[in-house]
């Protein structure tokens, strides 16, 4: 999960970084759209101006045009009726004096209304044409006024003042309509430039509104990663708070919602409390580190026991885990098989389970389910991979200290509360039993197997009184068989702090001191060192449970065992697994040059005693060899004649059957 961290750290970043830019560039865009807006409005406002100007100017030069027109009709009339002084001659000027007036009015319409610009050349040019339209107007009603055969003399005398006035009324009309038709072209290029400049304005207007809506797209695509990343952002931090940072499992927290859901829907829940064992030991002897490896190595036998079948997995505490299994799984147990054998495939060291199950009853309440699972916990706490399941006979079953104790030293302090059993180790080379391991029995408790008595008894402080106890009845079994060698489990703790006083003779040459291949790591050279010492009493060491994960060759160089015993996960099924058959190898090998015994234990098929016969293997021990009994075993002559071995065997005296041959077979 920690790998995670930094994906989900650089996505915020591109994110971050992304929306940034998209902001940045909408900002810039708006600020773009507000100055063209701007520009835009100048444009139209200057548009508008020029195009008013272009207007009024081309106006004004076609009343100034018109003007100079009807001033060259006045002028012709008055020449011509000079030259022919008639009454149409004088009516037709008359009429060009009206239309002159006409002409003249429309022209100061047009400065008074503002449509004219109102320099003061062109307010004098329009006084003097006033003026001067006066002057004519007075001439020519002086033409009007006498009777028409003086009308010449009349004529001749007023020219001299027609005449100037209509040559200087030509000339300031045309020079004004001039300069108006000059205006006229400068604001009309004026307004073109204008247009153009606003065409411009508009192309990029239109521009910056793609680029605006596709930063708002670009900003809603964000949005909606956003909303995602938030969405998938809320989900892992649920998940989280439903999760165990270490091992990935459902925590307590999932457990306890999750088994009151589950009892809403399914009355016949099950219920499976997983207790760590030996998890102590390995923090202490191998660090926390180690540790925690091992605690993930349970959750994932966890896992992938609950994989295909509806149960699932959590980690409520430390080194306490449970399994939801549903109703519709009619054997809980198989689901706590699972778990063992997981455990034993993973190869978790010293480290080992206990389970308790518990199936619910309709209408039991969820602390009612989890109080009969940790009631079956209790009950086989004692016993490292063991399994128990809640039965009402638990109820009456010791769970308290002061109870436990006071069952233990009744067993101390009762000689016959020990009924120890011998079950034969077999020389696979000839049939020969060449030995015996010595096994403790409460029939007076039978409410707890044997392991768990002494798993108790180390609890309590009382493991040298028990293991004492145990040796004490083994070596003076009256029934014990007569095969000199006798192996005895003694656990570390006792053997490292009190071996002198649970009553091994001082001779040991007849006992093989058997010790778990865990302890090899967990206590190391002081181990070694009162192995060392056993050794020169006369005793052979074997090394137990080789080949479960604890130790590798390197600690057995150090023992230098004679007698290596191979742990049963490594024998069940040999046969038909080329990899546990290729470790058995390797073990003849490696004791070959050590020269020692290897033993296999828990032989329990024909087709696993064949295997390692082949494999080289010295001695076998197991349930298809011989049973624990009170007075050791018979001849194996029949089963060994499975793996092709064939003895010829003669009872003793005692009733042992003894080898006397081994031929193979074809």
């Amino acid at each position: 999960m920690s790998g995670q961290a930094p994906d989900r750290r650089l996505q915020r970043l591109d994110f971050l970084r992304e929306a940034s830019w998209s902001a940045m560039v909408l900002i810039a865009t708006v600020a773009a759209m507000a100055g063209l807006t701007a520009l835009s409005w100048f444009t139209i406002s200057a548009t508008s101006r020029a195009s008013a100007q272009v207007r009024t100017a081309t106006v004004a030069a076609n009343a100034y045009s018109h003007t100079h027109d009807v001033l060259e009709v006045v002028a012709a009339a008055a020449f011509g009726y000079v030259l022919e002084p008639t009454t149409a001659k004088r009516d037709q000027l008359l009429r060009g004096t009206a239309t002159l007036d006409l002409a003249l009015a429309r022209l100061g319409r047009l400065g008074s209304a503002g449509r004219v610009p109102s320099a003061a050349a062109e307010r004098r040019s329009i006084t003097t044409l006033n003026a001067d339209d006066a002057r004519l107007d007075a001439a020519v009603d002086v033409i009007d006024s006498p009777p028409l055969n003086g009308a010449t003399v009349n004529v001749t005398a007023n020219q001299g003042r027609v005449e100037p006035v209509l040559t200087r009324m030509l000339a300031i009309v045309h020079r004004e309509a001039a300069a108006h038709q000059r205006v006229a072209s400068r604001s009309l290029r004026t307004s073109q430039a204008t247009d153009r400049r606003a065409s411009i304005v508009v192309v990029i207007t239109g521009v910056l509104c793609l680029a605006i809506t596709w930063t708002v797209l670009r900003m809603l695509r964000l949005r909606r990663r956003l909303a995602q990343i938030h969405g998938r952002e809320i989900a892992r931090l649920s998940d989280a708070a439903l999760r165990d940072s270490l091992t990935g499992l459902r925590n307590h927290r999932c457990f306890q919602e999750d088994i009151r859901r589950s009892l809403a829907s399914d009355s016949a829940l099950h219920a499976l409390l997983v207790d760590m064992d030996g998890l102590k030991a390995v923090n202490d002897g191998l660090g926390h580190q180690v540790g925690d490896e091992r605690i993930c190595q349970l959750a994932a036998a966890l896992s992938a026991a609950c994989t295909g079948i509806e149960a699932n997995a959590y980690r409520i505490g430390g080194d306490e885990f449970a399994i939801i299994a549903a109703g519709r799984i009619h054997r809980p147990e198989r689901v706590a098989e699972n778990v063992h054998d997981k455990l034993r495939s993973i190869g978790c060291g010293q480290v080992t389970a206990t389970i308790g199950i518990a199936t619910a009853a309709p209408d039991m309440s969820a602390d009612e389910l989890l109080r009969r699972a940790d009631k079956a916990l209790i009950v086989g706490k004692p016993t490292r991979s063991g399994t128990r399941s809640y039965s009402r006979a638990l109820e009456d079953a010791p769970g308290n200290a002061e109870t436990e104790r006071a069952e233990l030293l009744a067993i101390i302090d009762d000689p016959a509360a020990i009924a120890p059993v011998f079950q034969p180790i077999v020389d696979l080379r000839n049939g020969e039993v060449i030995g015996h391991e010595a096994l403790s029995r409460f029939p007076g408790a039978a409410w707890r197997n044997p392991q768990e008595w002494f798993q108790l008894a180390h609890a309590h402080d009382l493991a040298i009184d028990l293991e004492a106890a145990a040796v004490r009845a083994a070596l003076e079994a009256p029934g014990r068989p007569s095969v000199p060698a006798v192996n005895l489990n003694i656990s570390p703790k006792v053997l490292l702090s009190a071996r002198d006083h649970i009553g091994l003779p001082a001779d040991l040459s007849a006992i093989t001191i058997e010790v778990t291949e865990d302890a090899l790591v967990t206590e190391g050279p002081d181990l070694e060192l009162a192995l060392l010492e056993l050794r020169t009493r006369g005793a052979r060491i074997a090394v137990d449970d080789a080949g479960a994960g604890y130790a590798g060759f390197a600690q057995l160089v150090r023992v230098r065992p004679d007698v290596i015993k191979l742990d049963r996960s490594l024998i069940a099924g040999v046969d038909a697994d080329p990899l546990k058959a290729a470790v058995v190898k390797a073990f003849v090998q490696f004791a070959e040059s050590a020269e020692a015994v290897v033993c296999a234990e828990g032989i329990e098929t024909a087709a696993e005693l064949v295997t390692i016969t082949g494999l080289g293997v010295d001695a076998g021990q197991g349930y298809l060899l011989g049973r624990p009994t009170a007075g050791g075993a018979v001849g194996p002559a029949p089963v060994l004649a499975l793996a092709g071995i064939e003895v010829e065997a003669a009872e003793t005296a005692d009733g042992n059957v003894v080898p006397l041959r081994r031929a193979a077979s074809g």
